[in-house]
């Protein structure tokens, strides 16, 4: 087990059993359920090609003072992402593996834009563990401040569908030794990834009745990401590239007092 693997599950072990001694004090936990929906931006959304964020969580808060406390909640977040076609108008392809022909011979190659396509989707989901600061605003009632840091562990689902077909001229190609170019390259594969990524937040919180309570949070997150690189596009062996997306995320959030 990686060291962040057994970061993460240590502490969702072990906040909570830190937080006991507290709730046992003259000043016990409160806790809160809390909806949210929110935006993202950066690489986040270009990745997954899509801007939305969801996710629920509980949250326990531990008074530090008349009007601050430290927070703990664990949240469930889904980035959805989108499909799209990432497939070029234009630029330099490249066909038969065995031995690469390319646009800039002596026949060019362009792809038929009937056939060919290069069809992409990237979700994420997973658990935040996030600890934070509260404290009240001294002169607007009912509005106070947070901040804090987050862990985000994110299971990225990549979805990967391509068919590339491509048109030479003259329309008959053949290599040296009389073999022919079959100028094809196609495949559906679908790859996943799990990273825990250490994050920040900082927000503002507006009760609006004793119980109930409406939030707009900044979070910066990342998770992980999968990128593939097909022959066709550069005359090498496909490949599938893995690396961290992050982003920030305007999030708005619904608390209910449990």
């Amino acid at each position: 087990m990686s060291f962040r693997n057994k970061l993460l599950r240590y502490g969702l072990v072990v906040v909570p059993v830190l937080m006991l001694p507290l709730a046992a004090q003259d000043k016990p936990l409160s806790f809160e359920m809390k909806m949210r929906a929110g935006l993202t931006t950066g690489a986040l959304q270009k990745d997954h090609f899509d801007n939305k964020a969801m996710g629920f969580g509980v949250a326990a808060s531990y008074p530090m003072g008349k009007t601050a406390a430290v927070t703990a909640e664990l949240s469930f977040d889904l980035l959805p992402g989108r499909h799209r076609d990432v497939m070029p108008a234009g630029g330099t392809v490249w066909v038969n593996p065995a031995n690469p022909v390319t646009t800039t011979g002596s026949t060019p190659y362009t792809l038929n834009p009937t056939y060919s396509y290069d069809d992409r989707k990237e979700s994420s989901q997973g658990f935040s563990l996030r600890l934070g600061y509260t404290d009240s605003f001294p002169v607007l009632e009912g509005l106070s401040w947070q901040a804090g840091i987050s862990l985000d562990r994110y299971a990225a689902k990549s979805e990967f569908k391509y068919t590339f077909i491509a048109v030479p001229t003259p329309p008959a190609v053949t290599q040296p030794d009389g073999t022919a170019v079959v100028p094809y390259e196609g495949g559906t594969f679908v790859a996943g990834g799990t990273k825990i990524v250490p994050g920040l937040f900082v927000g503002v919180k507006y009760a609006f009745a004793k119980d109930k309570g409406l939030e707009f949070n900044i979070r910066n997150i990342g998770a992980a990401h999968n990128h593939f690189i097909p022959f066709t596009y550069t005359g090498q062996a496909a490949r599938l590239e893995s690396s961290t997306s992050r982003g920030f995320v305007f999030e708005f959030a619904l608390s209910v007092k449990i």
